[in-house]
């Protein structure tokens, strides 16, 4: 094969012999049980892939180089391989499962500046409630319904309602 072996292998195997991932090895198939002999092109010189060439323990992956004169059948995936992985700048199929959690100072100051600014508004919402309370009523002396001041004015109802 062409271009350098993908993580796991230390070659490309040679004709008429394949490579495994473990979990294949662990569920009883191995390269005679494939039909084919078994390559020296793992990562500790068997035909086992390495664990850097499979992300977890569990895919079943084989690379396999067929005899001359031999395919992998119909249901076989021959494709040429130039090389391993995108080429610089190209787009990868990677997707992030999983996402930066805050720092315990992001926490924190999170904590610190949020909690501290809704007491503040509170308070302040809450200052001088009287003064509030004698709006209210004055507009509500001058005719303007109680709906309607509790439109005009949600600041005056919502923060001094009795």
């Amino acid at each position: 094969m062409a271009g350098p072996p993908p993580p796991g292998l230390r070659d490309w195997p040679e004709p008429g012999t394949v490579v495994v991932s473990p979990a294949l090895v662990r569920a009883g198939y191995d390269a005679q049980a494939l039909g084919f002999q078994p390559s020296t092109a793992g990562a500790a010189g068997d035909a086992v892939i390495g664990s850097e060439g499979v992300a977890t323990l569990s895919p079943w992956l084989v690379y396999a180089a067929p005899a001359p004169g031999r395919d992998l059948g119909s249901t076989g995936n021959l494709t040429r391989i130039s090389g391993f992985g995108p080429r610089p700048g190209q787009p990868t199929a990677a997707v992030l499962t999983d996402q930066e959690s805050p720092s315990p100072a992001q926490a924190l100051g999170l904590v610190g500046l949020v909690l501290p600014a809704l007491l503040l508004a509170w308070s302040a919402v809450r200052a001088d409630e009287r003064l509030r309370w004698a709006r209210a009523h004055r507009l509500l002396r001058l005719g303007l319904s109680r709906p309607r001041s509790r439109w005009r004015c949600p600041g005056w109802f919502a923060a001094s309602h009795r």
